[in-house]
């Protein structure tokens, strides 16, 4: 989960569905996470199988439209902004959203049958449900396969011998400019966690700035040919460029979290695009993947971890013995000169360096040599830079001389509050953006909400904007970079 995603909405609330669940004894929404939590045995024949057999049962269940009609202002929600029920440009925080969302699910609304509320919750909510409630929601076509599904470690028992989601849940989209195209079905880890370390090996990745490149992939075309997806997360935008592109031969994912590798590949198959979509891990296989090509792509796509947070921030010595009670926090360093990293405490899939560069540059130097002349690469990215614009990319990006480039800043829709329209600004004051990055470590973390921590740790909110201004960073700027190899 990339905390820091949701800057321009500000921290997100304790989740209090999984504190009761926890104390009723219920493991509801709690992920497991080991050293098996890569689910290889989803990647097998067997996987694939599991992949068509899910497909079915949504496909029956009507999921997409369910979820759609779900997507209401009632609820703080918009589908045609954020296809998942609790994450919207809303006032409205998540678990408010949620909770009204499970009400309305629980009551049955009208347009519901049992089933269609038994798959809401286990796939959209990742409630646990009882094994003859499963086999229902599974139908006579599927409930075979069930133990398939907690073999390959896509579902778990809970304590009580109930059935969940192993920390992952499934949202739906339907594509095009006019949201009348196809429906691709994704799997990514659950947000719904609230042990520090599990919460940091959340890896599969989906979040607004997912759906905001999402949206806009429509009008980024047309495109054809071969292209990459850098820092493919769950392959949802691999998945829909080639839904809404027919002209695409093939799209390779690259991302190098082998969990995100595993889940991807079964994206594809549970969207019917595996036999054109291929998902590598590191740079060496990037290239075996493109020799048909002569290692040239026609196009690229990215939305990588660029969260503006620096690696660390030093602390006083009295506060930092507070500080090291926190078992969330890491102090290092010595006794006179103690330091928080903030980089280990910020989930990896985020983390971008104090000017929101630090994945992204290596990205960007991997991926120039091998787009063809006239070639173009799509980033939707948070860049650091003045008030004029994104300074820090532009900058690196006429260092490398034979590009063109187009900034395009986002535009999202006004969220309600009070009765009136508010704007969603698409750029933040390095100021509001340092005390957004202490809130959002207070709000991932419950532990470190406590008055004992929080208090402390909001005065070195200036610590983060001290790191800001050292690399002449005043404004950050929420939106898209084009650019075009010239030939």
């Amino acid at each position: 989960m990339r905390l820091g995603r949701a800057s321009f909405i500000g921290a997100f609330s304790k989740n209090t569905w999984i504190r009761d669940a926890r104390k009723n004894g219920s493991t509801d929404g709690i992920a497991i996470l080991n050293e098996e939590g890569n689910l290889p045995e989803i990647c097998t024949p067997k996987g694939k199988e599991l992949a068509e057999t899910l497909r079915g049962v949504l496909e029956e269940l009507e999921f997409d439209r369910l979820n759609r009609e779900l997507q209401h202002e009632l609820f703080g929600a918009d589908y045609a902004w954020a296809p998942y029920p609790i994450i919207s440009e809303s006032e409205v925080d998540y678990s408010t959203i949620r909770e009204r969302l499970e009400l309305y699910v629980q009551g049955l609304g009208p347009m519901m049958t049992a089933r269609q509320k038994a798959g809401f919750l286990f796939f959209a909510f990742s409630k646990s449900l009882r094994r003859k409630e499963l086999e229902v929601l599974f139908g006579e076509e599927g409930r075979h396969r069930i133990n398939d599904f907690l073999d390959a470690g896509l579902f778990v028992e809970t304590s009580d011998g109930r059935i969940r989601m192993n920390g992952l849940f499934l949202l739906s989209k339907r594509l095009g400019r006019e949201g009348n195209g196809a429906v691709i079905y994704v799997l990514a880890d659950s947000k719904y966690c609230d042990d520090p370390e599990q919460k940091r090996s959340e890896r599969v990745y989906i979040g607004l700035d997912s759906y905001a490149l999402l949206n806009r992939l429509p009008n980024q075309g047309p495109f054809s040919g071969t292209g990459i997806d850098m820092g493919s997360g769950s392959g949802i935008q691999l998945i829909a460029a080639l839904k809404l592109f027919p002209d695409i031969e093939r799209m390779v994912g690259y991302e190098i979290d082998r969990r995100a590798v595993n889940v991807s590949k079964f994206n594809a198959c549970l969207n019917g695009v595996d036999d054109r979509a291929t998902i590598v891990e590191n740079e060496k296989d990037l290239l075996i993947a493109l020799e048909p090509n002569g290692k040239q792509v026609d196009f690229a796509v990215s939305n990588p971890p660029y969260m503006p947070v620096p690696e660390f921030i030093e602390v006083n010595p009295d506060d930092a013995q507070t500080l090291s009670k926190a078992k969330a926090l890491s102090i290092v360093g010595n006794e006179s000169a103690p330091r928080i990293s903030l980089k280990r405490i910020w989930p990896a899939s985020g983390w971008g360096g104090a000017d929101g560069m630090s994945v992204l540059r290596p990205m960007l130097e991997t991926l120039f040599p091998l787009i063809k002349p006239s070639g173009k690469i799509v980033i939707f990215a948070e860049f650091a830079g003045k008030a004029r614009g994104p300074t820090k990319i532009v900058e690196f990006i006429e260092a490398q001389r034979g590009w063109e480039h187009r900034w395009q800043p986002l535009k999202a829709p006004p969220y309600i509050s009070g009765g009136a329209w508010h704007p969603v600004l698409p750029f933040l004051p390095a100021q509001f953006m340092a005390r957004s990055v202490m809130a959002q470590i207070i709000g991932g973390y419950p532990e470190l909400a406590q008055p004992l921590y929080r208090d402390i740790l909001m005065k070195y909110a200036e610590k983060i904007l001290d790191a800001y201004q050292r690399l002449d960073i005043t404004h950050f700027h929420k939106g898209f970079v084009h650019l075009t190899r010239q030939s």
